[in-house]
This record gives structure tokens, C-alpha cells and sequence, in this order.
């Protein structure tokens, strides 16, 4: 009970008195006094238990609580507030009752600074125990503090039970518990006061304020007020060598020389006396001292000039220009002196190398002019980077046609050491200009005549030179003449195309350099423009394709009159036909005279020259193109028959008939018509109201016949002409022809022709053959309307397939007469058997007795076909091969004619027969593709694919052929390329149309060698698909009549060996027609 009383009462309370030292210096502390009251709870805890207090040794209680004096020494730091003090007195706690007697004795005092402290005692606990302790934490912010006249003064100082608090009372003080205030005065001994010091102030110039290297640069200080000392003048951070003393003004002065830079000077004072004075510093002046100026030795240079691509170049093209830029030869090391100092320096050079020069270089272009001086125009200004200065010409800043010289100025780098240098390129750099003006090509309704012939020496340069020839063209002498060219012509434009070839050898052994002219053809319009073209090959590169373009122009050409007989000598230009110096700037004169600059450029370097002016010798004007000669024979109407009945002669198409020549075929004309000697086909004016041959109705024109008034109706002949080569397997007619005048002007010549190549006369479909051009009518003394030499295109679609070569392009002239009151003789038709076809039995035919009449053959089942027109063919050939040709390998190119390009290659207007019944037909369809690669080197042309179904499963694409291959031999006929899988293809069949799609096809053994190597029989090729529209039922021919039948053709096509069936040795003859007449429709003139 007693310890939970004490322990709810114990609190604390007492002050303390320190005794003065007789000693004193700065700091100690003398007569110091301590009170505190530990805590009032525990005073009155010891009163009210009937304890007491014994004050003892120095101790009292006054001032109360308790006080301390008797001070036994210590020390007050009035900088830091640190002290350490210790007092005497002793105080007895005493609690009998409660068994309590506690002795605190020798406090001393500790201040860690001006915020902290403890309070310590002596102790002796009522357990007996004893020792030193902290019994308080000092809080020395709180209270009222004060240091003054050497007394620091404490009031009021928060106090907090220490470690000895809560041992020495039994545990029930804990430290940091709040405890009585307490209040303490130390006097103590104060520093004595310090003396007083005299400010000072430096100031400081400096004269020049701006200087030169080596310069002299004067400081001058002052002191205020003006006391001994001295002066250290400082720049930035390094001190001149030696102080300065101050006079008796207080100035101190020193010079300095000037070192380049930037320098900022300050003077530092340190008095003598430094107790009386302060040391001071003076404000940064700031002097700037630029270099001494150099006197600088100069150094040579010199400066070349040269440009990419080497001349001559195409206008366009990007030229480089560099410029290089060293030091002149034999100059030895420069110096340079800077005039202050006399030292000497090198000049400016790149770390690490010798000298290079150092500036920029500016470009001139000198335009090459005919007469006087051109100006120089700058091209630009390049800095010089390593000795070398580029600048590069892009398209858009490209030179002008011409001639150009070039100048390019060096100018040194501001202070450098280089002296600047100039060049001026002597060599003319000749800008080409290539483009031609373009000649006005005939239009679609143009007219053709044949057989012109033409004269041309070449150039009287060429005298001494090895002319040779081919095809049309033979060397008479120096003469080069050409024949068999073709005129294409309207009322403003004229073409005429010779095939052949023209090459002149330079001197033999001497250059022996060449140039090869290939079929070479003249165009010439209404304007007077013209060209002289060809396709170009050199001895530069003989085996290169040879390229087109214009060899000369023509200037204020005439049109030839083709309608009349004549001749025409056309001058090819030379004189100003390019720009000044081109080609050649000599003695100062840029020439403007040549050959086609795109020919000339064309032309092998080593007798270039020999194609334009290039000097003032005699020889020079040998050097013009001759004049091309040219001769012509006109169209001749032919004659009419006697009598007033007219006639229609037509030729149908030269190459036709060159090729039933050429390979025997046979020619039969009847019913009305002959046959020329010149080989055209003549036949007679047929009877009004004629309807053709027996059951054909006319399918065009009106019924009525022609009206002059009008120029509206048909005019009507009469007559076949068959023909047909056994061992070739054809058999076609054409009967019965008609001119139609439409209302709209369209003229539509029109005839019964086979429907099928085998059936000759005895399946015949009257079709439109060509549209013919109009023209006007003229009337002969005998009143018959007479139209000469009609030009013509053959239809878009033509039967049988064998035509379909001809399909849209060019007739022969077509000339006819007409007697409109004439008497007319009714020519009866004449039925011939068709051509028998060996490799299969002979078809029963109607039997032609001598005496014309006709004699059935006995009744034979009827094989029906259905007529095909309009038919697609779709195929990508092979996938890899179109790759390969195109890609980076072949480097090659695809070019299509009649074809289609896109999701593989396809052709269009097929015609032909299929029989539904047995799966058997032919369709026939006309175009090529050319695939060419490795520069020429491969080269396989596909044309006229036809498709010949064998069954309901099976058939084999047959197509005219033309190859190089890489190596080994070529292929040049009429090829079984591959073998359809028509049993895989998703397949249509309808009354009106028949179907395969994506049949898989299998290449065969010719169509591998076709391809030159690059794939084996039996590997596939792309699917194809067959779409083909069926129209009017036929008479089966040999390609649809039953396997087996008497008129069914033989399958040599299925077999993959080369073959020659029908159109063997045509197709060949019509791929090369149509090739030539592609390119005269398609050329463009002037390019």
C-alpha cells in the first residue's frame, strides 16, 4: 500500500548554489547558483508521509524549492552556449514510514550547446546503492534565456526524468516524464572587446582597354584611404609575379604584355598593419587582346577539272563535276610572319596532313555558241573538302543541248595562306538531244501499193567503204537498191516499209567498224516532216536485237502522188540539225550538222566523225546523207471484159497467194471466175436479184440491187475459186462475191466461204470478209459504174480457220465494175468433190460427171457439227517460265500481239467445228506471245494456237512455233505443244456453248524441245480453259467427224512429234505477214 501511495504521488522539487572560483579567465565561470524543485507531487508526497528534508553542504531552500551554490568550478563558451559547471550541497530525502531515504549530492551541470543539456547528481538510494546519474534532460529552447555583461541567465527550462529519475525513485519515474522547470545563472569571465579596424577600398584600371598580341597593358590601383600596405595584381586567377608597394597617395602600378585572349585583371591590397586595416579587392577589369596581324607568304595552287558520265551524254542525263585542288609543284613549305614578333608560322593546314587547300570552288558552264564568245553562267558554288570540290548536276539542272566547256574557280579560305587558281576544260562535253519531230502517221482508212523501189548511195564518205546487203536491198556499185517496198498512204501521210538489210564497213583493216540498216522504211506527211528510219545494228554490238530509231530527217518533204506513175529524189537533212557543238567544236566553231543525233550516237566511236562536221577540209562536205531516190509504178484498174457486164477482180491477200505457190497448191477457178496471169481472182458481174448459191440466203445487203441515185444497195458477181493442197490438208472455197453500200457509208465486200479448212465447195456460209473503203464512183465510156483499188480490212472474225491469220488486217485493192443494163450470163454453180486428205479414207462426196451434171453418192449417215466463232483460249503457258523470263536472270521481256495480257494469256475470235455427239472438233484461233531473254539469246514465240478435241476425255494444243534456245538448235514450224486432260477440267456442255475449264495440260516431246531444253516430256504445264460459243449446225469436217469415220482427220497432233497438218507452211508465212503488218500499223514516225 505504502509503494502505491509513493508511486501516485512521487513527484520532484529543489534549488542549488554554486560557489565562485578565484580564478578567472575568458570563459570560466565563478558564483554560479542552480534551483530546482525535482517535482512538486514528490515534495508533497515526503511532507504528507511524515518525511523530511536535510539541506546539507551548500544546499538550501532558498530560493525555493532548493537551491545549490558553492559553485566548485566550470566554463561557459559564449559562441557555442556549451558549459560545464559543478556545484556543492547535498540534499536528504527521508520517508520512514515508507522506508524511503534518498541522498542527491554534487549536481553538475552539462550544455551540450545553446538547445540541449543534462542535469547529474551523486546519488544514494534507499536500498543503499550509489553513484553518478543524469536525472534531467535540459530542453534549453524552452523558458527565458539571456547572455549579458558575462551572466548567462536560464529560466524556467524544461526539464524530463533521466536514466538515474526512474532507477534511483524505484521505477516509477520513466525517463522523458515531465519534471519541475528548472533555472541556473553561470556567470563567467567575457572575451575582452575586439579593436576596431578600418575599412578600406581598391579600385584598378587598366590602359589599353582593347589590345594587339604583344601589346603593353598598364594596371593602376588605388587605395582609399591611403595606409602602407601593398597590392598583387591578379588576371583571373594567376597573381603577377611580385606585390606592389603602395606610396603615399595609395597607388601602386604594374605592366603587363598582352598574351591573345580575353583577360579580366583585379588588385588585391593587404595592409601593413592588418589589425588597424582591412585587406580589400578591387571590381574585374576586362582588357581583350586580339592576334598581331600576319604577314602571311602566299601559296601557289593549282586546280584540275573533270566530269562524269564522259561525253557525249543524253540531254537529261546527271553530270558530275569535281574539282581537285593541290599545291602548285616545286613550291616549297609557306610561312607566314606576324609583324610584331617576327616569328615565324605555317599556314592553315588540316591536322596530320601536308597542306591541302582550304575554300570553296566555283563551277561555270561555257555554252558552245556558233559565232562570238558565250558568257560564262555559274553553275554553283562547292566547298573544298580534302583538296576536292563536287558538285552534281541532277536532271532538273541538267546542260542543255550542245556543246559545253567548263571553268572552275578556286578561292582560298578568308586568311589562309592559298592563292586562288582557275581551270578551263578544253575538251568539248557534248550534250545529245535524241528527240526528232514527229511525223504524222496514214490513218486507218489508208491505202497500200506495192513494188517501190528506191536508190540511195549513203553518203558520198562512203565511196571507199564495203557495202553489202540482204533480203530487198542489192549493191549496184556504191548504190544501195531497194526493192518490193510497200507504200501505206492517205491524203496526208505516206509510209513505205522495205525488208532487207544495209551495212557499211569503214575502211577495212583499217577501222573496221561497221553499221547494219534494217529494214528501213521513209515516212513523210502533209507538213513536210519526215524520217528515214531503221533498225540499227553496229559492230560494237553484233549480236544485240538492234535498235529503231530515226538514221535521218527530212525537211520540207513532198508527198508522193502514188496515184500516178513517179519518182521522187528526198534530200536527208545534215546542215543544222543539232545543237552548236554537239559533236564538234573545232578552231573555235561549234557545228550544228549530222546525222540523227540518236543514230550517231548509235554510231561505233571509232568513225563517229564520219557522220558530222567536224572541220573545214573538203572532205567535210562529202559527209551529208545522199539523197533517197524513190520510184513507183500505180495501181493499175484492170481491164474490163468485153462487152458492158462488169467485173470484180481482187487478189485477196498477196501472202495467200505466195503461199499457194510457194507450196503447190492448186488454184481451181469455175462458175464465173478466172484466175489472172498476175495472180489476182476476176469474177463476172452476177444476174439482178441473184440470191447466191442454191438454199444460202443473202445474209447481207438488201434484196434490191444498187442505186446510183442513192449509192445505197449491193452489187452482185458470180463465180468460186477452190483451193486446196493435199499435203498440206486444206481444201477452201470462196464463192459468189458482193459489194454492200450501207446508208451510214460503211462498204462491206461479202462471200460464200467453206465453213470448215477441208470442206472446199461443199459447205459454204456466206460471211462478211472485209470492209472495204469508200470512195466515189466513176462511169466508163460503156456506162458502167467502175471503183478502183478500194482499200480494205478483212473482218474481225473470218471462216474458215485456216483465214483467221487475216482477221483485221489488211486486203489486197479491190477493183470492180458494174453494167447496170447490162446482159448478164447465168453462170450455174459448179459443185467440186473436197480435196482428199490422205492419212484417212476418202468421205463420200457427190460424184461430177463429164458432162457436168451431178450424181449423188449413195445416202451415208449424216455427221452434224455445230460452227464455232467467238471462241476464248486462256493459258498462263507455264508460271515459272513467265518468272523466269521477267526476273532478274533472263532480265527478258513478254510482248503480245492479238493476245491479251492478265490472268494468263488469252486469245479470242476462235472459230472452228465441234460435234457434241462424238467429242471431236478443231478450234483454230489467231495472235502470238514472244517471250525474249538473256539479250536475245532466248527467244520462243508461240502463234495461232489451236485446240483439237480427240475425245470427251482427251485433246492437244497445236500451235506455230519459232524458238532459240540457249543452246542446241531452235524449233520453226507447227508444233503439238501439249496433250489436255479434258476429264479433269470442270466442263459445260450445252446446245449453244462448250466449255473446260482449268484442264491440266502435259508438255510433249516437240513442244520440250520448243522450249529449248528448260523442261522434259511429261511435265505440266498451266491449266487451260477452252470457252466456245455453238452456233449454226455444218457438215462435220475431218477434225469433228467420229474417230474412226471415213472423214475423220488422223490424231498425228496426239502423238507429241513435230507436225506439219493443216497450215504447216501457211502459218509460218502468216505469222511473218502479220508481224510485218503489225509494225506498219503500230510504228510511230519520227522516233
Amino acid at each position: 500500500m505504502a509503494l502505491v501511495l509513493f508511486a501516485g504521488m512521487l513527484v520532484f522539487g529543489f534549488a542549488l548554489t554554486a560557489t565562485a572560483t578565484t580564478t578567472a579567465s575568458t570563459g570560466d565561470v565563478s558564483g554560479a547558483s542552480l534551483t530546482w524543485g525535482i517535482k512538486d507531487s514528490w515534495r508533497n508526497y515526503v511532507s504528507g508521509f511524515g518525511g523530511s528534508v536535510a539541506l546539507a553542504n551548500g544546499s538550501s531552500a532558498s530560493p525555493a524549492p532548493y537551491g545549490w551554490g558553492g559553485s566548485t568550478g566550470g566554463s561557459y563558451d559564449e559562441a557555442t552556449g556549451a558549459a560545464d559547471v559543478s556545484f556543492g550541497g547535498a540534499i536528504t530525502f527521508t520517508v520512514p514510514a515508507h522506508h524511503i531515504s534518498i541522498t542527491l549530492s554534487h549536481p553538475e551541470l552539462t550544455l551540450t550547446d545553446a538547445a540541449t543539456g543534462n542535469l547529474s547528481f551523486d546519488y544514494t538510494d534507499s536500498a543503499g546503492a550509489s553513484g553518478t546519474a543524469v536525472f534531467a534532460t535540459l530542453d534549453l529552447t524552452t523558458g527565458t534565456n539571456s547572455v549579458n555583461d558575462g551572466v548567462a541567465s536560464f529560466s524556467g527550462v524544461a526539464a524530463a526524468a533521466g536514466p538515474g529519475s526512474a532507477s534511483v525513485f524505484g521505477g516509477f519515474y520513466t525517463v522523458g516524464a515531465a519534471l519541475d522547470t528548472v533555472s541556473f545563472s553561470l556567470p563567467f569571465e567575457a572575451a575582452p572587446p575586439a579593436p576596431v579596424v578600418v575599412t578600406t577600398a581598391t579600385t584598378l584600371t587598366a590602359t589599353p582597354a582593347a589590345a594587339t598580341e604583344g601589346d603593353t597593358i598598364t594596371l593602376s590601383a588605388s587605395v582609399s584611404p591611403a595606409v602602407a600596405g601593398s597590392i598583387r595584381f591578379v588576371d583571373g586567377t594567376d597573381a603577377l609575379p611580385s606585390p606592389v608597394a603602395v606610396d603615399t597617395a595609395g597607388s601602386a602600378s604594374a605592366t603587363v604584355v598582352a598574351t591573345t585572349g580575353t583577360h579580366s585583371y583585379t588588385a588585391e591590397f593587404t595592409p601593413t598593419d592588418t589589425s588597424a586595416y582591412s585587406a580589400s579587392t578591387s571590381g574585374a577589369h576586362v582588357v581583350t587582346v586580339t592576334d598581331a596581324p600576319v604577314v602571311v607568304t602566299p601559296v601557289a595552287t593549282v586546280t584540275t577539272l573533270a566530269l562524269t558520265p564522259a561525253a557525249p551524254v543524253l540531254l537529261g542525263s546527271a553530270t558530275t563535276l569535281t574539282a581537285t585542288v593541290v599545291l602548285a609543284p616545286a613550291t616549297p613549305a609557306s610561312t607566314a610572319t606576324p609583324a610584331s614578333t617576327g616569328t615565324p608560322v605555317t599556314p592553315p593546314a588540316p591536322a596530320g596532313t601536308a597542306a591541302t587547300p582550304q575554300g570553296t570552288v566555283e563551277f561555270f558552264d561555257v555554252k558552245a555558241v556558233t559565232t562570238g564568245t558565250a558568257t560564262p553562267v555559274s553553275l554553283g558554288t562547292a566547298p573544298v573538302t580534302g583538296g576536292v570540290a563536287t558538285l552534281p548536276l541532277t536532271p532538273l539542272t541538267a546542260l542543255t543541248a550542245g556543246g559545253h566547256t567548263f571553268t572552275a574557280a578556286f578561292a582560298p579560305a578568308a586568311g589562309s595562306a592559298f592563292i586562288a587558281s582557275t581551270v578551263t576544260t578544253t575538251a568539248n562535253y557534248g550534250v545529245v538531244d535524241t528527240t526528232v519531230k514527229s511525223v504524222q502517221a496514214p490513218g486507218s482508212d489508208a491505202k497500200t501499193l506495192a513494188g517501190i523501189s528506191a536508190n540511195w548511195d549513203y553518203s558520198a564518205y562512203s565511196s571507199a567503204w564495203v557495202k553489202t546487203a540482204t533480203g530487198n536491198v542489192a549493191v549496184n556499185g556504191q548504190t544501195f537498191a531497194l526493192t518490193g517496198g510497200t507504200a501505206t498512204y492517205d491524203s496526208g501521210a505516206a509510209v513505205i516499209d522495205f525488208t532487207g538489210s544495209i551495212r557499211v564497213l569503214a575502211y577495212p583493216g583499217i577501222a573496221d567498224a561497221w553499221v547494219q540498216l534494217t529494214d528501213p522504211s521513209l515516212a513523210v506527211d502533209a507538213s513536210g516532216a519526215g524520217a528515214w528510219s531503221a533498225t540499227v545494228t553496229t559492230s560494237a554490238a553484233p549480236d544485240a536485237r538492234g535498235t529503231r530509231l530515226v538514221v535521218a530527217t527530212l525537211t520540207g518533204a513532198v508527198l508522193p502522188t502514188f496515184g500516178t506513175t513517179g519518182s521522187t529524189s528526198y534530200s536527208l537533212d545534215f546542215a543544222g540539225t543539232t545543237a552548236p557543238g554537239t559533236w564538234s567544236v573545232s578552231a573555235g566553231v561549234a557545228y550544228t550538222n549530222a546525222w540523227s543525233n540518236a543514230f550517231v550516237l548509235q554510231v561505233p566511236t571509232s568513225i563517229r566523225a564520219f557522220y558530222y562536221s567536224s572541220g573545214t577540209s573538203a572532205a567535210q562536205a562529202t559527209k551529208p546523207p545522199s539523197p533517197l531516190a524513190v520510184q513507183w509504178t500505180a495501181a493499175v484498174a484492170p481491164t474490163e471484159p468485153v462487152g458492158t457486164a462488169g467485173s470484180l477482180v481482187w487478189g485477196f491477200k498477196d501472202s495467200w497467194r505466195t503461199y499457194l505457190k510457194m507450196f503447190g497448191a492448186t488454184v481451181t477457178a469455175a462458175g464465173g471466175a478466172t484466175v489472172g496471169a498476175d495472180g489476182r481472182f476476176s469474177f463476172s458481174q452476177a444476174p439482178a436479184g441473184s440470191a447466191g448459191s442454191a438454199g444460202l440466203a443473202a445474209t447481207t445487203g438488201p434484196a434490191a440491187e444498187y442505186d446510183p441515185a442513192t449509192g445505197v444497195g449491193t452489187l452482185k458477181y458470180q463465180g468460186s475459186v477452190d483451193f486446196a493442197n493435199a499435203s498440206h490438208g486444206f481444201d477452201i472455197a470462196l464463192q459468189n462475191p458482193w459489194v454492200t453500200f450501207a446508208a451510214d457509208g460503211t462498204v462491206v465486200l461479202s462471200a460464200e466461204t467453206s465453213t470448215s479448212d477441208t470442206v472446199g465447195l461443199s459447205s459454204l456460209a456466206r460471211i462478211d470478209v472485209a470492209t472495204l473503203a469508200d470512195s466515189s464512183s466513176t462511169t466508163d465510156a460503156n456506162g458502167r459504174l467502175v471503183f478502183s483499188n478500194l482499200s480494205g480490212i478483212f473482218s474481225s472474225v473470218l471462216q474458215p480457220g485456216g483465214w483467221s491469220q487475216y482477221q483485221s488486217v489488211a486486203t489486197d485493192p479491190v477493183s470492180f465494175s458494174y453494167g447496170l443494163n447490162a446482159p448478164v450470163v447465168v453462170v450455174p454453180p459448179v459443185v467440186t468433190p473436197p480435196l482428199t486428205v490422205p492419212t484417212a479414207p476418202t468421205p463420200l462426196q457427190p460424184v461430177l460427171t463429164g458432162d457436168g451434171t451431178v450424181v449423188a453418192a449413195p445416202v451415208q449417215p449424216v455427221c452434224v457439227a455445230q460452227v464455232v466463232s467467238g471462241a476464248t483460249l486462256t493459258w498462263g503457258v507455264k508460271q515459272s517460265f513467265v518468272s523466269y523470263i521477267t526476273g532478274p536472270i533472263a532480265k527478258g521481256a513478254i510482248a503480245t500481239s492479238g493476245v491479251s495480257a492478265g490472268d494468263g494469256f488469252t486469245w479470242s475470235g476462235g472459230t472452228g467445228t465441234f460435234n457434241a455427239s462424238d467429242s471431236r472438233g478443231l478450234v483454230s484461233f489467231g495472235g502470238s506471245v514472244h517471250f525474249t531473254g538473256h539479250a536475245g539469246a532466248l527467244d520462243l514465240a508461240i502463234a495461232n494456237p489451236r485446240v483439237q478435241i480427240l475425245s470427251a476425255s482427251s485433246a492437244v494444243l497445236v500451235a506455230d512455233v519459232a524458238s532459240k534456245a540457249l543452246q542446241g538448235s531452235g524449233v520453226n514450224g507447227t508444233v503439238s505443244l501439249a496433250s489436255i486432260d479434258l476429264s479433269s477440267a470442270s466442263a459445260q456442255l450445252t446446245d449453244g456453248r462448250a466449255r473446260w475449264v482449268d484442264a491440266p495440260t502435259t508438255l510433249t516431246a516437240s513442244g520440250a524441245t520448243a522450249f529449248g531444253g528448260f523442261y522434259t516430256a511429261g511435265q505440266a504445264l498451266d491449266s487451260l480453259t477452252i470457252s466456245a460459243p455453238l452456233g449454226a449446225s455444218t457438215n462435220c469436217d475431218g477434225y469433228s467427224a467420229a474417230a474412226g469415220s471415213a472423214g475423220a482427220a488422223g490424231s498425228l497432233a496426239s502423238t507429241g512429234a513435230d507436225v506439219t497438218p493443216l497450215w504447216g507452211g501457211l502459218a509460218l508465212l502468216l505469222v511473218g505477214v502479220g508481224i510485218l503488218s503489225l509494225r506498219r500499223r503500230r510504228r510511230t514516225t519520227g522516233v
